[in-house]
């Protein structure tokens, strides 16, 4: 599965939610977590090592931003956008699933990390690589 970001989008619009304006065209997908129903783990604490390993204090909320804003653009993480189902968020939930997706294409779990462009870079960055 390619980038969920077409890297032909104008940057502003292909923004993952509350992205920082400094970081507009400036970052790349850098890992991906899917999960769909039938999946084998518990899509909450699957998302939530995802994010933990990430370095994203998702493990202790009490601990705050991961990074001043002063400190974000030099951070090798710019951030990370999920989107949970109805039917993943159900199963998190401990509730019956409900209704198969009407998308089948699309997992019903997904979180993408993007990292920090580096100046000139291009495409998808590779974890713990260049661009």
């Amino acid at each position: 599965m390619g980038p969920l970001v077409d890297e032909g989008v104008r940057p502003e619009l292909a923004a993952p939610p509350a992205a920082p304006v400094a970081c507009a065209g400036g970052r790349a997908e850098w890992s991906r977590l899917a999960w769909r129903l039938g999946d084998p783990g518990d899509p909450a604490a699957l998302l939530e090592d995802f994010l933990a390993d990430l370095g994203l204090p998702v493990r202790d909320l009490a601990r705050g931003p991961a990074a001043a804003p002063a400190q974000h653009l030099a951070s090798e993480l710019c951030g990370a956008a999920v989107f949970v189902s109805a039917a993943a968020g159900a199963r998190m939930a401990g509730v019956p699933d409900g209704p198969a997706t009407p998308v089948p294409a699309l997992p019903d779990l997904v979180a993408v990390a993007y990292r920090h462009r580096p100046e000139g870079g291009s495409g998808r960055a590779e974890p713990g690589g260049g661009a």
